[in-house]
């Protein structure tokens, strides 16, 4: 068998930011949660919080002293409320009470204590909220101050450049005892993911998993493409040296692309996405790092073994047909594209003209949870053409698993609309959820497309909830009223509409 390699150039870039700075606004507080503000019930929970001593003796429980250990804000005194929120925030790591943020962190606490006097008229019971809560406030407002953040500069620190490796990273894939390598040739309906793959005529490696069906689309059309001259998927370790930083500001998140493909010219670092992702921060984060590698490795032709120069692109998963070259994929895509292979059209600015109210925005299942649970301001970057005009409370997203087949398949562009009304057991529907538990499989969040069903006890509340999948090989998502209260712990976002039709 023939062995084939593509150099990698070894390289540190760590990203590197000047001072940071969060933007003055004003709290979003449709956006915080409620919470139980009965006197009784708060008593009830901060007297639970007392313990006994050896001798007997009431001691402080957990819940108080946490309060007094989270901070010195209170200076020896009991704490507002408002101090309160502001001491659990100062534990987040972009949060600096002693510096200019002092302003905005006083007007987002007395923003959060305002609304919850709006609806908790006892001083003592709000105070008494708070403490009961402290520490998810702070997450809320937390989320809502990394919206706002902004570094004056940035920049990376670098390491020198370092030739590459004389192999490669070994990309170990371990098989069950009856599962056997399957050629992309004989996938070609639906290439599935949790497949192992093997057979390639171009590849560095003799097997390869990938995450997703569009990956092994792109591995089928990389191998049969007369300009590739030799394709990989990165192992783990292949590009030990990049990072990224995310919204929390963790400059530790190591990067590796999808893929990395040669050409006779130059070498390309490819990631695959969902159009309707491109714009979003993380994935802006990482392409920044992959861009600042292929700079700097291009700059250094002809030094390090270096001898073609390295370029990086973002390949939309809608463009990733059969029937499409990799050149077209590579080159980056127009204001308006038609996807060959599914017939579906989209646009990545606002549509205009006759047709322009039968466009639909895309949101990924995190953005439309955002903006229809939580409130929060989500920026369209991505149409696709509907068919026929919906109202405001409509939108799409794509999913991702195939646990509602035959209904909804893995990719499939599903019509959604938001606030669904109940009774939601009716025979045949599916919701979009948002729910506290572990998280999906598929998503990889709290978040999930589902059926619905509910069993209720003699009062006629829900003792038992359950979302289904259409899947028989998956099991349903279950909660139980013993587990806690199941109204607080499922969010009906959206009901499904329909699958856009590529006909």
């Amino acid at each position: 068998m023939e062995v084939r390699n593509i150099p990698v150039p070894r390289l540190m870039l760590t990203p590197h930011y000047g001072e940071l700075i969060v933007d003055d606004f004003n709290l979003n507080t449709k956006r915080l949660s409620r919470y139980a503000t009965e006197a009784s019930i708060l008593e009830e929970r901060m007297q639970g919080s007392e313990e006994k001593d050896l001798f007997g003796n009431i001691q402080q429980g957990a819940r108080e002293t946490e309060l007094t250990k989270v901070s010195s804000l209170g200076e020896g005194r009991k704490q507002s409320p408002e101090n309160t929120i502001i001491a659990a925030l100062t534990d987040y790591p972009l949060v600096d009470y002693e510096s200019e943020q002092k302003e905005l962190l006083l007007k987002l606490a007395g923003q959060a204590v305002a609304h919850y006097k709006s609806f908790v008229s006892d001083e003592r019971a709000v105070k008494m909220m708070v403490e009961n809560n402290f520490r998810q406030i702070a997450v809320e407002i937390y989320d809502q101050i990394l919206e706002h953040k902004k570094y004056v500069s940035d920049g990376y620190l670098e390491s020198g450049i370092r030739e590459p490796e004389p192999y490669l990273e070994q990309y170990n894939i371990s098989l069950s005892l009856d599962e056997k390598p399957v050629t992309l040739e004989s996938q070609l309906d639906r290439f599935p993911r949790e497949k192992v793959y093997t057979g390639f005529k171009k590849a560095c490696h003799s097997m390869y998993r990938f995450d997703s069906s569009f990956e092994g689309r792109l591995a089928y059309l990389l191998d049969k493409d007369r300009s590739v001259e030799d394709w990989l998927r990165p192992a783990p370790a292949q590009f030990d040296g990049l990072f990224w930083r995310d919204a929390s500001g963790d400059s530790q998140n190591r990067y590796e692309p999808d893929f990395v493909v040669e050409f006779k010219n130059e070498i390309a670092m490819v990631e695959v996405k969902p159009g309707e992702e491109v714009n979003d921060p993380d994935v802006q984060e990482k392409k920044k790092t992959a861009e600042k590698y292929c700079e700097l490795v291009s700059k250094n032709i002809g030094n390090y073994g270096i001898v073609k120069p390295w370029r990086y692109v973002i390949v939309p998963t809608e463009k990733i047909c059969l029937s499409a070259t990799i050149a077209g994929l590579l080159s980056g895509s127009g204001k308006q594209e038609t996807s060959l292979y599914s017939n579906l059209r989209f646009s990545d600015v606002i549509p205009q003209g006759e047709d322009a109210e039968e466009w639909l925005p895309i949101y990924t299942l995190a953005a439309a949870c955002g903006k229809f649970a939580g409130g929060m301001e989500i920026k369209e970057n991505r149409w696709i053409y509907a068919g026929r005009k919906f109202d405001d409370e409509h939108f799409v997203v794509r999913a991702v698993g195939d646990s509602m087949i035959p209904a909804i398949n893995d990719g499939d562009y599903c019509i959604f609309k938001a606030n669904p009304g109940g009774p939601y057991s009716g025979q045949g529907r599916i919701y979009l959820f948002q729910y506290q538990g572990e998280p999906d499989p598929f998503t990889g969040g709290s978040y999930t497309i589902k059926g619905y069903q509910s069993h209720k006890g003699p009062i006629g509340l829900n003792t038992r909830v359950e979302l289904l999948p259409k899947n028989k090989a998956y099991p349903p998502v279950v909660f139980k009223s013993e587990d806690g209260d199941i109204d607080q712990k499922l969010h009906f976002v959206a009901e499904f509409v329909k699958v856009i039709s590529s006909n």
